[in-house]
């Protein structure tokens, strides 16, 4: 039943921490969105992650403490430390659909925003992240997140996720081409009058 409860609550406090309109629906960012709006970019390696209970009990969230490779854009910083929903405490845990779980040792861009208290996210929950793999041959490859159980409502407009760097078919692109086009976008948006 508590954990019914807790489930139940997640919608409600995701749009209170981090600004979202459901746990389940997210809005669709363009990839040139994402690189204008987002406070930074990073290129890091997972270092650990804990859960914990919210400053008043109502949401468990999970901190990821990420090693920082390089700043794509923002502050240069060694390391930066997101909070997303869901996670383990005790015997109580909550899922959080399109909150995409991390692993020590993963490796993945990563396009973060700041919440009104203070917490970094990943923006859109999984479309602001792209893991990096290793193929066959040993060629770095980044790939975006595809989490089951989440709509994502479609802008009317003009869209432009991110196959604009390449993401096609495959759904993967090398990691230096992908690295290459954001340090790009993130100079012209700069020149734009971008943040």
């Amino acid at each position: 039943m508590f954990r019914l409860l807790m489930l139940v609550s997640v919608p409600a406090v995701l749009g209170v921490l981090f600004g979202l309109a459901a746990a389940t629906t997210v809005e669709e960012k363009g990839f040139r969105e994402m690189v204008t709006e987002t406070s930074s970019i990073v290129h890091g390696t997972v270092v650990s992650s804990s859960s914990r209970w919210t400053e008043n009990r109502s949401l468990i969230v999970t901190d990821i403490r990420i090693r920082v490779h390089e700043v794509l854009k923002g502050e240069s910083v060694p390391e930066v430390v997101v909070t997303q929903p869901g996670g383990k405490v005790g015997g109580v845990r909550v899922d959080a659909d399109g909150a995409v779980g991390f692993r020590d040792g993963g490796e993945a861009v990563l396009f973060l925003d700041r919440s009104s208290q203070g917490h970094t996210y990943v923006v859109g929950l999984f479309q602001g992240r792209f893991d990096v793999v290793t193929d066959k041959r040993g060629n770095k490859l980044v790939r975006g997140m595809t989490p089951e159980n989440v709509n994502v409502l479609r802008s009317s407009g003009p869209g432009d996720p991110a196959g604009t760097l390449g993401l096609g078919a495959s759904g993967t692109v090398r990691l230096d081409s992908f690295l290459g086009g954001v340090r790009e976008m993130v100079r012209d948006a700069v020149k734009d009058g971008g943040r």
